[in-house]
């Protein structure tokens, strides 16, 4: 892990999550600014904390009534908070959100701040507590990171602020209607995987089937380029 640690100081590595946007540790010294870690959001000193438990046999979590999900070190908002795409032409229903999706949304719907996690890391002090704690969400107050992050101050963020209205987004936790032998997919191998890298996950299209977040190469954050993405699936 000190490793792990010592290169989150440093730009971008090329296939991983270390310097990257997803890299929360590392955005102090990726914008050469003072203004984000440790003020806006607790830094945990490990990038992944913000959303794995830590490697700690003692924190194992199991999924409960009151937002946690096994494996996860993330509150999750609960499925019927959100407006789920819906359509008469549509060949696959809404089902349940995968954990997948779930996690990511954990910070993309601006319910919860990024550094709200259901573990903090041994030997985390209070004392060591930002004074504030970021949200990804265009609300007003001084807990939204767009306050800021406007395209003056610091550069825009509303591409990434989802919100629990995902009808203008792509479906996720829908079946894969090309398990079932529909001409306007394409089927995906026994596991589940595309050659391209495009995945299932229990049979269902989630966040991340076309997003790797620990693989910043593909801007953003996309398993493939954009041209190939959307005909891996679609047949068109």
């Amino acid at each position: 892990m000190s490793a792990l640690l010592a290169l989150g100081t440093l730009p971008a590595l090329a296939g991983t999550l270390v310097g990257s946007k997803h890299d929360l540790t590392a955005l102090n010294a990726r914008a050469k600014v003072e203004a984000m870690t440790g003020l806006a959001f607790n830094n945990y000193r490990d990038p992944c904390i913000y959303c794995h438990l830590p490697a700690d046999p003692k924190a194992k979590n199991t999924s409960t009534d009151d937002g946690r999900f096994k494996d996860w070190n993330r509150y999750f908002s609960f499925q019927d908070d959100y407006q789920r795409y819906e359509s008469a032409s549509a060949k696959a229903k809404p089902a349940q959100l995968g954990a997948q999706s779930l996690v990511c949304l954990s910070c993309h719907d601006g319910s919860m701040a990024v550094d709200m996690v259901v573990t903090k890391p041994p030997g985390w002090s209070t004392a060591d507590d930002a004074p504030l704690h970021m949200r990804l969400d265009k609300g007003g107050g001084l807990n939204r990171c767009t306050q800021c992050h406007d395209g003056i101050t610091a550069h825009k963020m509303d591409a990434v602020v989802i919100g629990r209205n995902l009808m203008d987004d792509h479906p996720v936790g829908v079946r894969y209607p090309g398990l079932f032998g529909s001409e306007d997919f394409h089927p995906p191998s026994r596991d589940g995987v595309f050659r391209n890298g495009v995945k299932l996950f229990d049979s269902q299209v989630e966040c991340a089937t076309c997003h790797d977040v620990h693989n910043p190469d593909v801007v953003p954050f996309l398993r493939v380029e954009q041209n190939e993405l959307c005909i891996t699936c679609h047949n068109k």
